[in-house]
């Protein structure tokens, strides 16, 4: 498809009740942002999933709607770089399956990429708004984590989530983040390289909220704190923000291993895809 400015990208895998809750709200906001030529595409790759998920998927109708099925479960991480690569937008914003939008969401992000032309959108969840700006600008991905690292400790990674990032996708390197698989933040990898550039961040409220009963890991990923250690490092080294450094240090050697999981569950829930 041309001319698309956002390839709205959801990865999935055995949520299909969830699917029905989300789709026909996302359907009807992106049927609004295409009334003049198709400015908004929604893909779902579907990760083999074994329940009633492609049956439901093949009664869906919508001017954009691309939905593919990969022939076998590549893992979720696999999952969201295979969505990223189909995408034919301009921007690209993973969307996990168990989030919801809020109404007229599309709407504002439409508005916000033709006024600013940010390399990065970060959105904040619905459920966080009260007291916080509508929208917050910085010139630069480094200055962003040091200033909203004032407010929130762990903003750094609680932005990780896939559904808080709408990026360029000129500046998503899929060789690095391929080879970064392992970590469990691939998708994050993929950005370094392109925010290192320089360009504008946007800070957005309004637009998603997470549900109260969310989806739940089917196996918890293998030495997580070691994993966001390992994240924070290099954030902290490409962006010169030395208190990563010290949560990085803590994360990985400061914490008894028995504890290492439940912390990590607690402060950080659900910043990976078990889609």
């Amino acid at each position: 498809m041309d001319n698309v400015i956002l390839s709205l990208c959801i990865p999935t895998y055995n949520r299909v009740e969830y699917l029905r809750e989300l789709l026909p709200a996302l359907i009807a906001e992106v049927e609004a942002g295409n009334r003049v030529a198709v400015q908004v595409e929604l893909l779902i790759s579907n990760n083999a999933s074994t329940d009633e998920t492609e049956s439901y998927l093949s009664t869906l109708s919508c001017l954009g709607l691309s939905v593919y099925r990969n022939a076998e479960n590549i893992g979720g991480d696999r999952n969201f770089l295979a969505c990223v690569e189909r995408a034919s937008g301009m921007y690209v914003w993973l969307f996990g399956d168990d989030e919801l939008i809020v109404p007229g969401g599309i709407a504002r992000i439409l508005k916000l990429l033709s006024k600013e032309h940010p390399i990065l959108v970060i959105l904040r969840d619905g459920k966080q708004e009260l007291g916080v700006a509508e929208e917050v600008i910085y010139p630069n991905f480094g200055i962003c984590v040091r200033e909203e690292m004032k407010d929130e400790g762990v903003f750094a990674l609680s932005h990780t989530l896939i559904t808080a990032n709408i990026f360029h996708k000129d500046i998503f390197d899929q060789k690095e983040a391929v080879s970064k698989l392992y970590t469990n933040y691939a998708h994050m990898y993929g950005l370094l390289n392109g925010l290192k550039r320089g360009g504008r961040i946007v800070m957005k409220t309004g637009v998603f909220r997470s549900r109260e009963q969310r989806a739940q890991f089917d196996h918890w990923p293998a030495a997580l704190c070691v994993k966001q250690a390992g994240y924070l490092w290099r954030l902290a080294e490409a962006f010169d923000v030395p208190r990563l450094r010290r949560i990085a240090f803590r994360l990985a050697l400061n914490l008894p291993v028995e504890i290492l999981s439940c912390c990590a569950h607690k402060v950080f829930p659900r910043r990976f895809g078990r889609t």
